[in-house]
């Protein structure tokens, strides 16, 4: 492990009321040149979302389900109790607007996809991804996850 280092997955996104609190809390730990890494879910794209959002995700009645934006109730009661959400590139910089650096690596273009597809194709797809994002960088910005590190 590296010294003054603090390693996160999905952290702020599960508390998104407390993310400015949960990175400050974070700053004030960390030695003065610690680093903190985060594995956070995002959604850049206002398109992707919406796609997303029309397929229901789960099986109806289980813990983690999410119906589709168009069962109009349904999807209403769920946004009335969600209290979480995807965050976007532009509000965790801006949570970590303490830190002295920030940099976002993004992952996870194409495996938007393996809901439709199916799982067989995750390994094809993620190979594709790294392909591409190296070969055209903006797309970078409509993928699913980031590694977002703050450097103290």
């Amino acid at each position: 492990m590296i010294p003054g280092a603090m390693i996160s997955l999905w952290v702020l996104r599960c508390y998104i009321t407390f993310r400015h609190e949960a990175v400050g809390e974070t700053h004030r730990v960390l030695n003065k040149s610690g680093l903190a890494v985060f594995y956070e879910p995002v959604e850049n794209s206002k398109v992707f979302d919406f796609i997303q959002n029309v397929f229901p995700a789960g099986k109806r009645g289980a813990q983690w389900y999410r119906p589709s934006i168009l069962e109009r109730k349904l999807w209403s009661m769920y946004m009335e109790t969600l209290d979480d959400r995807t965050l976007t590139n532009q509000e965790l910089i801006l949570a970590g607007t303490q830190f002295k650096t920030v940099k976002i690596r993004s992952y996870g273009f194409l495996i938007r996809l393996v809901r439709l597809i199916g799982e067989r194709y995750k390994d094809a797809l993620t190979a594709i991804d790294n392909v591409l994002l190296a070969i055209l960088p903006p797309l970078r910005r409509l993928c699913q996850t980031v590694l977002i590190e703050y450097q103290k």
